[in-house]
This record gives C-alpha cells, sequence and structure tokens, in this order.
C-alpha cells in the first residue's frame, strides 16, 4: 500500500506556533515578499504532534487538525491520547489570540486525521483508523478489518458542532472492507458532504454501496448528505486499475466535484474516460486531475486529464474558483500539460491551470520552481486562490526559484510558502518566502483569510527562523515540532488606487458593542460609502456616509456580528481608505 500521504508517522510537539505577519512590500511590478513578523509556542512536557490541515471560516477563526500521542496543550486545553497516535481538532481565534477548544478523538492503535473542512457551526474530519475501536467524543467507529490485525485501517468521517467557546461530535459514519481504506480528502457544500479516499481489498462497503476494486489500491468519492444530527450516504464512485492510484485533494464548485492525485496504473478509468500512464512503470506515476457531475442521488466522471513524460508525476493539491482549476504537484525528468513541456533537474514543483468547458477541460499554463541542481528536491502540498492570486506552501531542499524570486534554505530543507499571478493563458510568481533552520522543515497545508495566508506544517530543526523570530523544537532527536503560521498580502483586500498608508483609524479595535471609525478629510466633502465584510470577503453591511473638509467620525454598531476579523472600507471618487477590525465577544 502507498504510505499515508504527506502525514509523517510520528512527531514530537515541542510546540504549536500561532504566527502572525506583515506586509512590508508595497505593490510593484514583482513585489517583495511579505515577512514573518511574530511567532508564540505552546510547549507541553512530553508528547508528538503535527498539524496536517487548516482551514478558516467566514470570521477568521482558524480550524486545525493533525495528531498527536502522550498528552500535549493547545493553549489551556489540555488532551491526552487512547495510546498510539491519537487525532486532535482545534479552533484558534484570532480575535482572542488563543485556542477557544480542542478535542480529540481515537482509541489504542494509531488513528490519523487527513482531511477538514467547515460550513457555517459545522466542522468535518475525515481520515483512517487502525485501533479496533475509535471514540469520536461519546460516538465509536469499529474497525472491521481482520480482527486483531495491525496495520489494518478503516476510514471515518465524523461532524463536529463548534458552539463558540467549545464543540461536540454529532455524528461518524465509517467506510470500510478487510483491507487498508483510507480517506484523504474532504470538501464541503451546503449540507452535501464529499471525500475521497483509497481501498486496497476486494470490495469497499460505501453506506451500503459495494465498490469493486479493479487492482492492487483504488480511489473513491463519495458523497454524504448531512441532516442534522445524523448523515447518509447519497453515492459512491470508484476510479482505478491495476496498480496504486491515489487520490490526495478535492474541491466543489456548484455540482461539479473536482479530484487531483496520482496513478501508477498501466491504465486508469474514471468511468467512461481512461489514461494511460506514459511510463507504464507502476512505480513511476502520472498525475491526474478528473471531474464529476452530482446529480443528486446520483454522480457520474465528466473529463480526466494528466501530467506524464519521463519520470515521477504526482498531483498533490488542488483549488478551484470558477471555471479555473488549478493543480500542483511535483515531477523528475520532463512533463507534458496537454502540450506545454516543462523540465526539471531535480525533482521540482509543478503548478497548472485548467480551464473546465463543461465536458472537457484543457491547460492554460504550466509554472514550476526551478531546481537547478539533480540533488535538489522540492514539494508543494498546500494551494488557495483569491481572484486572480495563486498561493503555494510545501518545502524545498538547497536552493530553489520562483520566477526571479530564489530561496536558499537554511539546512537540510526548508518550508516555504510563494503567490503567482493568474494573467489568464499565463501567470507568473510575485514573491516566495521561507523559514526553518538546519532540519527538515515542510509546509503540509496552506489556507486564506481575508489578507491572511495561514501555513502549517511541521519542523524538525532544533531552531527554526521564521524571519526575526526563533522557534525551539527537539530536532536533536530527529522529531518534529507542529507549527501553525502567517503572512498578510495586502493586495487581498486593497485595490489598485488605494494608497499605501490610507488606513481607517479605528476605536476601539479589537471591539465589542461598537466601533468608532475616524474617517478621512476631502476637500470640499464628498459622499462615500462604508462597507464592512468578512474574512471571505463577503458584504455583512453598508452605510452611507459624509465625507468632510475636516476629520471626522461614524459610530458603527457591532452587536450580534459573530466573533472574528472582518474588514472596514470606506470608498469615494475622491479616496478610499480600509482597516482590519476585530469583534470580540
Amino acid at each position: 500500500m502507498k504510505p499515508f500521504p504527506f502525514t509523517p508517522s510520528y512527531f514530537d510537539c515541542r510546540g504549536l506556533l500561532v504566527g502572525l505577519l506583515l506586509l512590508l512590500a508595497g505593490l510593484g511590478a514583482r513585489a517583495q515578499a511579505p515577512a514573518w513578523q511574530l511567532a508564540v509556542g505552546n510547549n507541553p512536557a512530553d508528547g508528538r504532534c503535527f498539524i496536517h490541515k487548516t482551514v478558516t471560516d467566514a470570521t477568521g477563526n482558524v480550524y486545525v487538525t493533525g495528531g498527536f500521542t502522550q498528552q500535549i496543550t493547545l493553549g489551556s486545553h489540555t488532551v491526552t491520547s487512547a495510546g498510539g497516535t491519537d487525532v486532535f481538532v482545534g479552533k484558534w481565534s484570532p480575535a482572542a489570540s488563543d485556542f477557544v477548544w480542542v478535542q480529540r478523538a481515537g482509541g489504542p492503535a494509531d488513528d490519523r486525521s487527513s482531511s477538514l473542512a467547515v460550513n457555517g457551526a459545522n466542522v468535518y474530519l475525515g481520515g483512517t483508523f487502525e485501533s479496533d475501536t475509535a471514540r469520536f467524543g461519546s460516538l465509536f467507529l469499529v474497525n472491521e478489518t481482520l480482527p486483531g490485525a495491525r496495520n489494518r485501517t478503516d476510514a471515518y468521517v465524523v461532524k463536529l458542532t463548534d458552539a463558540g467557546g467549545a464543540a461536540g461530535f454529532v455524528w461518524a459514519q465509517r467506510v470500510g472492507g478487510t483491507e487498508n481504506d483510507g480517506i484523504y480528502a474532504l470538501a464541503v457544500r451546503g449540507t452535501d458532504v464529499y471525500v475521497a479516499g483509497i481501498f486496497d481489498g476486494a470490495r469497499l462497503n460505501v453506506g451500503g454501496s459495494v465498490l469493486l476494486n479493479a487492482g492492487s489500491t483504488d480511489l473513491f468519492v463519495a458523497k454524504l448528505s448531512d441532516a442534522g444530527s445524523t448523515a447518509r450516504f447519497e453515492w459512491a464512485r470508484q476510479a482505478g486499475g491495476t496498480s496504486y492510484d491515489i487520490p490526495i485533494s478535492l474541491a466543489v464548485s456548484g455540482p461539479s466535484v473536482y479530484l487531483v492525485g496520482y496513478f501508477a496504473s498501466p491504465t486508469v478509468s474514471f468511468g467512461s474516460s481512461s489514461l494511460t500512464n506514459t511510463i507504464g512503470n507502476s512505480f513511476l506515476p502520472n498525475a491526474f486531475v478528473a471531474k464529476l457531475t452530482d446529480a443528486g442521488g446520483t454522480a457520474s466522471f465528466e473529463w480526466a486529464r494528466q501530467v506524464g513524460g519521463i519520470g515521477v508525476h504526482e498531483g498533490t493539491a488542488l483549488a478551484v474558483q470558477g471555471t479555473s482549476v488549478y493543480m500542483a504537484g511535483i515531477f523528475t525528468g520532463s512533463a507534458d500539460f496537454g502540450g506545454i513541456a516543462l523540465t526539471a533537474s531535480g525533482e521540482d514543483v509543478f503548478l497548472a491551470k485548467l480551464t473546465d468547458a463543461g465536458g472537457t477541460a484543457s491547460f492554460g499554463w504550466a509554472r514550476q520552481a526551478g531546481i537547478a541542481s539533480p540533488s535538489n528536491r522540492a514539494a508543494v502540498s498546500g494551494l488557495a486562490v483569491s481572484g486572480t492570486s495563486l498561493y503555494a506552501a510545501g518545502m524545498f531542499y538547497s536552493t530553489a526559484d520562483f520566477g526571479g524570486n530564489p530561496l536558499v534554505s537554511a539546512g537540510e530543507g526548508d518550508l516555504f510558502v510563494t503567490k503567482l499571478s493568474d494573467a489568464g493563458n499565463s501567470a507568473r510568481f510575485e514573491w516566495a518566502q521561507r523559514a526553518g533552520g538546519t532540519g527538515l522543515d515542510v509546509g503540509t497545508g496552506l489556507s486564506l483569510s481575508g489578507s491572511r495566508v495561514y501555513v502549517n506544517g511541521y519542523f524538525m530543526s532544533p531552531t527554526a527562523t521564521f524571519g526575526s523570530h526563533a522557534l525551539s523544537g527537539n530536532g536533536t532527536s530527529g522529531r518534529a515540532s507542529a507549527f501553525l503560521a502567517s503572512l498578510t498580502d495586502a493586495t487581498m483586500t486593497a485595490t489598485a488606487t488605494t494608497r499605501p498608508g490610507d488606513q481607517l483609524e479605528l476605536f476601539p479595535n479589537p471591539a465589542r458593542a461598537a466601533t468608532s471609525i475616524g474617517l478621512p478629510a476631502v476637500p470640499g466633502g464628498a459622499l462615500a460609502t462604508l462597507t464592512l465584510t468578512d474574512a471571505l470577503g463577503r458584504t455583512v453591511s453598508t452605510h452611507p456616509v459624509q465625507l468632510l473638509p475636516r476629520s471626522s467620525s461614524f459610530a458603527l454598531p457591532l452587536i450580534g456580528l459573530a466573533p472574528g476579523v472582518y474588514w472596514l472600507r470606506v470608498q469615494s471618487t475622491a479616496t478610499q481608505a480600509m482597516q482590519r477590525l476585530v469583534v470580540q465577544e
């Protein structure tokens, strides 16, 4: 079986790190990389942990999931493992600058989380469990592999309800057969929950539907309907061939469900669409991206595209916006993106865009990080899109050049985060930033909230440097410490006509019931619009305001707003200004 993707087996949690970063650069032809501003840690006396995934909600809260052994403390919350590696899921509030709740799950063996999604107060978690019985609060799931068998996993998907300062498990669903099964990716749209994973056995039971394996390790995609306190599977689809075929990331847009991963089978079938491995060698996979259409109670594959050539090609991350489908991954040798060719010196990163035309799709552009030596390597595992900006996170050894933005690692390998601008039929790297120390340091996920770019991962260095801030770990023993960090890209919330320094004055900020907004002075006065948006850029409220030749103020009520991060913008024909607002409980 292919190893559990992008999930290290054990990590020493010398600290769960929350970094808050400030943009130091202006807007130029190619912007200077935002700088790491601050990093703080939470250091338990013992125990191992890592963060595998982060997601954000509309008010800027950050949800994290990962694994741990023994006992860890996140903020004021301490959780204890039931044995082996257990799962944790927690909520970090930027308004409180702390974790507000943490929940654990699992049993006496190794149980892992791989995927996380949030919709309103509903938090969904997916992964694998090796324990004979895995507990999720008062709920439990029974592993139905061979009794007492080790290294045999079933898959799970569970739901928690976030009550603000606490959370509880609501329902849990198992997916399994007699061999290894796992959920590797998860996405949500309304009450529809989509999962993707693998199964090794001849058959897989997905809520009463039975899928048949075409070979060694096949992939599956399934949909659950969340009915509140219960859930049921609506449909399940299989894809694969005679070797291992692995899904890594999943995204949903309307009825379209997108999937990215890699296949080592000589031929792999996605419904009526087939892809042929360009090498035909089960040890040298091709990357794939595929689309299904959800018809409610059923679904069908629409198209599948591959990235092949000479060498290894793996799709590892996915992001979708409208008809633009972005994928990222790694490759060696050569890579063909529908006629667009890239060549790697070592193991390089690729980022590519496809345009979905409904029943088919075509590549628009492809870029690579630029690895200069065959001994160098890089990998990407996090991808997110906002407007025309595409963000990616991962790791690199030695040196990497992101379109004229070179990075040099401080040791064995560093984490990176980079930004590209999509110009339609082309793209360019805008900036790249690194962090790390003398050991191996990896970014494993990425999510966006307003102008904030959150990166999570782990570092094995004794000390990892995020700009001017040093973070202590336990790298001397070869173990890893988890981190959650962020940097600020002001171009996500600013506009081209906003001048540097045009920031609103707010008092108080953070605020609870109301805040007073200092309005800019405009010669001759002007009518303006005050807009309040949430962390996802959605409008919460608008207010007409009168700008005067002198400084003036406007009292904005905040009663009824959920605690979190918001943005205030004043805009008129004469001027515009904006500021970040934190609403507290």
